[in-house]
């Protein structure tokens, strides 16, 4: 059964979140259609990214484990789930602190964007300095009038990225071109968002979520196909997953992003951009998991597990004895 028919299954009531669950996240009604509510089961995923998103990292690691009867969808609106809790949680102290350090880490001319009000210029980092007992980042932006030093304090230390290792070889006639956001996909974005300001996932970037699957089943179901938004006594408005999801990946240059998708082909590990470690990571099947599931342990889990898959049993096993070594004392299986 494809995606389109197993959504349009046991289509559900229209659910009023504020009733049905506990949770400070702002929350709004998916659609298949405008007529069809998304159904229960799809909207199970999306609770959970939200649950396991609100929960604290560190020594507290949560993984959830899901036995399905087919993956479809289930780790796309995961992570929409995901999204769309921390979509109003700022970035604290120590995370803004830690970003600036990478950043004060980096080569003198490595190649950087910036972004600034609505545009995104191309520039290089210049170093770091004190000056009166505040630490700087000096960044070097062309313009049409010659280079221009701009001298940026830790808070403001997310407008600065390294560019992507594909894009490094740019030429010094493109450096400095402004460029504007992409807005496309803002009204889903609103919509499903409500009064979150839906111009920070246009101006910082953070990754709040990755899922490791195949690429080419994710991408149809985050970035083609087509799903709908009514918050309570609105306008119907028709999106993509990917206009909250912000899939770096399938993002145009110099876009913030909030989730990446990586692949679980090959032997290579899973590489973020500056190294970044997710709040939470899906794991769409069962080889993602036997493979990296120790990858990033400070990072939340979910596994969706397919019960048609290969290794569905031998990644079963390998929960229940993780469970086991956690829980010493306790017989009991997930």
């Amino acid at each position: 059964m494809n995606g389109n028919k197993l959504l349009s299954c046991y289509a559900g009531e229209k659910i009023d979140f504020s009733e049905a669950y506990l949770s400070y996240a702002p929350r709004s009604q998916l659609y298949i259609d405008k007529q069809i509510p998304l159904p229960t089961w799809g909207t199970f995923f999306v609770e959970i990214g939200r649950r396991i998103a609100e929960c604290e990292t560190g020594s507290n690691r949560l993984v959830i484990a899901l036995a399905v009867p087919t993956r479809t969808c289930a780790a796309a609106l995961a992570a929409f789930g995901v999204v769309l809790a921390r979509a109003d949680i700022s970035h604290n102290q120590a995370e803004i602190r830690e970003y600036f350090d990478k950043l004060c880490s980096l080569k003198k001319g490595t190649p950087i964007i910036y972004r600034e009000s609505k545009k995104i210029r191309k520039g290089s980092y210049c170093g770091f300095y004190n000056e009166n007992g505040q630490s700087l980042i000096t960044v070097r932006l062309p313009t049409e009038h010659g280079d221009m030093i701009c001298k940026v304090p830790p808070e403001k230390a997310h407008k600065i990225e390294p560019l992507a290792s594909k894009d490094k070889n740019i030429t010094p006639r493109i450096t400095g071109r402004c460029k504007s956001f992409d807005f496309s996909g803002k009204a889903f974005l609103d919509a499903c968002i409500g009064s979150v300001d839906s111009l920070n996932f246009y101006k910082k970037s953070r990754l709040d979520c990755v899922i490791l699957g195949r690429l080419n089943l994710l991408k149809q179901e985050i970035k083609e196909r087509p799903f709908g938004c009514c918050p309570s006594q609105a306008v119907y408005t028709e999106g993509k997953l990917q206009d909250v999801l912000r899939v770096r990946e399938w993002l145009g240059e110099g876009q913030a992003y909030r989730s990446a998708v990586l692949s679980v082909d090959g032997r290579k590990s899973p590489q973020t951009q500056n190294s970044s470690v997710p709040y939470v990571t899906i794991f769409d099947g069962a080889s993602g998991f036997l493979k990296w599931r120790d990858y990033w342990p400070n990072s939340h889990s979910i596994v969706v597990l397919d019960r048609t898959e290969p290794h569905f049993m031998k990644a079963v096993y390998e929960i229940n004895e993780d469970y086991r070594r956690s829980n010493r004392l306790s017989k009991r299986e997930i």
